[in-house]
């Protein structure tokens, strides 16, 4: 077999897969014309000269390879061979191209969970052999599942590196982009009539005005139905007197597109039912780890989006020291429960060392210190560690303070001897 550097001669034999860089094909196919070859048969026309040989890395299962006689290649092999080898160069080797990224739809875990169980022993094993069409066929025996199908699902995630998103459904080339703008049947219709798109945009956009003032008008009252046939009407008639003729059925609006702005109808709501408006302001209990494990367990259980009975939102604020977990004890001291921690919305710890001095600072005038000198003595008292910033502590040695200047403002001398003994 030639090696890079070695003078090509009459009796130069090429591997397979020099041969296929010669011929411009991938290694299989070059592999495959070979062995046609020394059983006789033409490739292109030619008769080629091959062997096996054997003893060297390359070979297949059985160690052996097969090379091809380069005097009995074409012509223009032999010549483009010739002059390669006279720099000497070296035939590159084949790398494989990096794969695409695949961008799934949203919402495909169902589908990619599905696949996955699908191709889990097929995605082990490599592509044109009997193992995979062994895998391909126990996939669609067990699963029920199309034989086309399977191959294309193997397809597409082969080409993609076997990426888990790969194993979904594309994401659209127009995601994110509005493709209906009154409706399918106006749309089409209106298309069909030869008129302009931004002409559509514009009308989508008079038609949701529309939409909304109905939903702000006592006619919310009556339903989305009514609304429906109100709007269809308006909408007949600004078609007619804009020259748009289009047939009855193309007048058509979706439920979807009518409910999309049912909360407009906040404003008829405020402005005839204050009962009804109050009812539907959200409900906030402050420091709601007062209440009872009980009270809490029920307002999470009946306003919950599966079961919603209450006729207004409940929001829920837990405020707590170190003493005060959110998370449950092996002893279940928590006033939380599990189902109620895992509808947690938003966190925020707080630490004695989270106090900063501006804090302090608004904290003492709040309870009467007016005086400089007496606000940063205060503030210092707590600095370097030397005194814990615990408000309730401070709240209650200021009280000592207020209780001992009297109808006087608290000062300097007063922080001194009560708080910070200096």
């Amino acid at each position: 077999m030639w090696r890079p550097g070695d003078r090509p001669t009459m009796s130069t034999f090429l591997s397979a897969p020099q041969f296929a860089f010669l011929a411009g094909i991938s290694r299989q196919a070059g592999h495959k014309a070979l062995r046609k070859a020394m059983a006789g048969l033409p490739w292109n026309g030619h008769i080629l000269l091959v062997r096996q040989a054997s003893g060297e890395a390359g070979g297949g299962r059985s160690g052996l390879r097969y090379e091809v006689l380069l005097s009995s290649l074409p012509e223009a092999f032999q010549r483009a061979f010739r002059t390669a080898s006279e720099e000497p160069v070296y035939l590159p080797v084949p790398v494989r191209p990096m794969t695409s990224k695949f961008i799934p739809a949203p919402n495909q875990t169902e589908e990619e969970r599905k696949r996955l169980a699908v191709l889990r022993h097929i995605m082990h094993t490599e592509k044109g052999t009997r193992e995979r069409g062994a895998a391909i066929d126990d996939a669609v025996y067990h699963h029920d599942v199309k034989k086309r199908t399977v191959q294309h699902w193997v397809k597409q995630a082969e080409d993609h590196g076997w990426d888990l998103n790969a194993f979904g459904r594309k994401r659209p080339s127009d995601a994110g982009q509005q493709r209906v703008w009154v409706s399918r049947p106006f749309d089409k219709a209106f298309r069909a009539a030869g008129r302009d798109h931004s002409e559509l945009v514009e009308l989508a956009e008079w038609l949701r005005r529309i939409l909304a003032g109905c939903w702000q008008s006592p006619l919310q009252r009556a339903g989305w139905k009514r609304i429906r046939l109100e709007t269809l009407t308006c909408l007949r008639t600004e078609c007619a007197k804009r020259g748009i003729e289009l047939p009855e059925n193309a007048f058509h609006l979706s439920r979807r597109t009518i409910e999309e702005l049912r909360y407009h109808q906040i404003v008829d709501i405020a402005k005839n039912d204050a009962k009804r408006f109050d009812d539907m302001k959200p409900r906030i209990f402050d420091e709601a780890q007062y209440l009872s494990r009980e009270a809490i367990e029920m307002l999470r259980f009946w306003n919950d989006r599966d079961r919603t009975t209450t006729p207004f939102p409940v929001g829920l604020i837990f405020v707590g020291n170190n003493e005060f977990a959110m998370a449950e004890t092996l002893a279940g001291e928590s006033v939380l429960s599990g189902a109620v921690r895992s509808r947690l919305l938003y966190e925020l710890p707080l630490a004695y060392t989270h106090l900063a001095d501006t804090d302090l600072t608004i904290f003492a005038q709040s309870r009467g210190v007016t005086d400089g000198a007496a606000l940063r003595e205060f503030v210092g008292h707590f600095k370097d560690g030397r005194a814990k910033r615990d408000l309730r502590l401070a709240d209650r040695q200021l009280a000592v303070c207020r209780r001992e200047a009297g109808d006087a403002p608290i000062s300097l001398d007063l922080i001194r001897d009560i708080i910070t003994g200096g």
